[in-house]
């Protein structure tokens, strides 16, 4: 069965990390009604420089993105994004939207123009971080005519590793954006700090060799803008910024029913 072919539309604002800017991938399916958003992973900035090598390829910049992509469980994990029903029962149906990852702030960042987080001048050259901001851009491209998002049925948030963490992050925020909709969140690894924390190990069913890997994104907190929910930003208030904020930390700010 052939997995999902979708084609990339370019978002005029915000950008990757070089300043270019960013995009998503969309396959509208037989039913309209129901989506899959896909928030890709891909490891985060542990410094100006990583950023700024980053910004040369794929994860910091759109210029050698393809037209068309097709989804790849084995190197992006993404199989519910495949269109068969022998690989995807559940899902194959369903419209998709892959976002690619190019913000290297797992999802977070909300800043305008460069920035240099690491600096002790902050804000002084830099790079672009602006991976909350892409998720509120393509929602409203969704939200127009004729795609509609808003008025669905069902919409799920997904994603791997990073992109699970941005999916831990970003799915209150999704229910409030779209209150008609029945929103949930599938986060496909993402748990930074456990045994098996990304999806290459879980599907390898090894252990993760570097399990506490998302401690060094304390960084993100220097931003002047960046996104967290209600939960998480209370659970920042009451501990370290790199060691908190991951969902084993955040977990128990969510009400649980």
């Amino acid at each position: 069965t052939d997995p999902v072919q979708v084609a990339h539309n370019a978002t005029a604002q915000p950008v990757c990390l070089d300043g270019g800017p960013a995009g998503y991938y969309l396959d509208m399916g037989d039913d309209p009604t129901r989506w899959v958003i896909w928030l890709a992973g891909g490891g985060v900035c542990a410094d100006l420089s990583e950023c700024q090598y980053r910004a040369k390829g794929g994860l910091g910049s759109s210029k050698e993105w393809p037209s068309r992509r097709t989804a790849d469980k084995y190197h992006g994990g993404d199989e519910i994004l495949y269109n068969g029903e022998d690989d995807n029962p559940a899902f194959s149906s369903w419209s998709k939207v892959y976002i690619p990852y190019c913000s290297g702030d797992a999802w977070l960042g909300s800043q305008q123009g460069e920035f240099d987080p690491w600096a002790q001048n902050r804000g002084v050259g830099g790079t672009h971080f602006a991976g909350h901001a892409i998720l509120v851009a393509v929602m409203k491209e969704l939200m127009k005519e004729p795609l509609r998002i808003d008025t669905a049925k069902t919409v799920v948030l997904s994603g791997t590793s990073h992109g699970a963490y941005g999916t831990f992050m970003h799915v209150d925020w999704l229910q409030q954006l779209l209150p008609s909709v029945d929103v949930r969140g599938n986060p496909q690894g993402g748990w930074f700090g456990a045994p098996i924390s990304n999806w290459i190990n879980f599907f390898q069913r090894s252990t993760d060799h570097d399990p506490t890997q998302f401690h060094v994104t304390s960084w993100i907190f220097n931003l002047d803008n960046y996104f967290v929910p209600p939960q998480v930003a209370e659970c920042l208030a009451d501990a370290e910024h790199g060691a908190i904020a991951l969902p084993e930390g955040f977990a128990a700010y969510y009400p649980v029913s």
